[in-house]
């Protein structure tokens, strides 16, 4: 079974893909390895914002598309954003 960080390094950009990756991988994704694939994205850029807001923020061209909560007791929570259809189809 190949890690997704083996995936990220070899694979092209589009093959990256949440709903193209093993089942496997979207079960065993960690922290770290989810923040490599934030990095991962052409032009993305990590921002850290710490009090009050205590945020790890994804963006590409200033448009942010993920986070992380970086203090207690929520730490390493984790969002994305989607779309409205996205959210309902992800939620229901």
């Amino acid at each position: 079974m190949r890690l997704l960080a083996d995936a990220i390094a070899t694979e092209p950009r589009e093959a990256l893909r949440y709903d193209k990756l093993p089942f496997t991988a979207r079960l065993l994704m960690n922290v770290p390895q989810l923040k490599q694939f934030c990095r991962a994205f052409p032009q993305a850029t990590e921002t850290l914002h710490k009090e009050p807001y205590n945020f790890l923020v994804y963006a590409i061209n200033g448009r942010k598309f993920a986070y992380f909560k970086t203090s207690q007791p929520e730490r390493w929570r984790f969002s994305v954003r989607v779309t409205p259809e996205r959210f309902i189809e992800l939620t229901d």
